[in-house]
């Protein structure tokens, strides 16, 4: 499960600083450049952090199972692989040369 969130949370630094450095280059986001395109640099950027958060709330101290999931489902047995929600997080990445084939849901 380490390998997966150190995983995620690399792409989503690199998602963070690709939106800064467009929204950078085209000088923010006006009105009429909004309806133009639907891209919207500050929703890109609250979609990250909420991923972040979700991470987060999928790991416990020692990454080791997900406190979520387990917590959720008594009946599950506490298990060290990733679990279904932070794979389903990684599954836009699934071209990157990183993402490893059992992270699939």
């Amino acid at each position: 499960m380490d390998e997966l969130v150190a995983f995620m949370r690399a792409q989503l630094d690199e998602d963070e600083r690709s939106i800064r450095r467009l929204w950078g280059r085209t000088g923010g986001i006006t009105v009429e450049r909004y309806y133009r395109t639907p891209f919207d640099p500050s929703r890109a950027l609250a979609e990250v952090d909420a991923k972040r958060q979700i991470i987060e709330e999928h790991t416990d101290s020692d990454g080791a199972i997900c406190p979520t999931c387990t917590e959720q489902d008594t009946y599950r047995t506490p298990q060290a692989e990733p679990c279904r929600t932070l794979r389903l997080l990684a599954l836009p990445y699934a071209g990157h040369p990183s993402c490893q084939e059992e992270w699939r849901p």
